[in-house]
């Protein structure tokens, strides 16, 4: 049996948090501009939420609540690109990474390049993100006042 390649296995772990950044980041744009709407929501409507709903939410979920809520159509594309390679992070890597060392004979599926870049391109949606949540959470407080 071949040693653990720590370069894809690292190269794996730095895309999984960062796309765990991203979800969370979501999830918070998400969370105060539903309270925001439901805030500034006149009677008789009623705009109600479940905070579980966006918490339990997969990656594709939580990009599709994001477009509802926000007109930054480019991030929700640029998001878009990133969910294969989440899910190959996070469904298909280990098992490349064994396989590649159980079976000589097989041909090495691993996308080391493919994960870096992906993880930067996460990097990158996360900062475009961060000034859309700063933007969101001064609003939340100044209804809030």
């Amino acid at each position: 049996m071949k040693h653990r390649d720590e370069s894809f296995t690292s190269k794996v772990q730095a895309a999984l948090y960062a796309f765990q950044m991203l979800e969370e980041g979501l999830k918070m744009v998400i969370g105060l501009s539903y309270e925001v709407i439901q805030a500034v929501t006149p009677e008789p409507v009623k705009f109600t939420f479940s905070a579980d709903e966006i918490y339990n939410a997969s990656l594709s979920n939580l990009k599709r609540m994001y477009l509802r809520v926000s007109g930054n159509a480019t991030l929700g594309k640029e998001i878009e690109k990133l969910i294969p390679w989440r899910n190959y992070c996070a469904h298909r890597a280990f098992l490349e990474e064994y396989m590649s060392r159980v079976d000589a004979d097989r041909e090495n599926q691993k996308d080391e390049a493919g994960v870096a870049a992906a993880t930067q391109a996460t990097l990158q949606v996360l900062q475009t993100l961060q000034a859309e949540l700063q933007q969101i959470r001064q609003l939340h407080l100044s209804l809030n006042k």
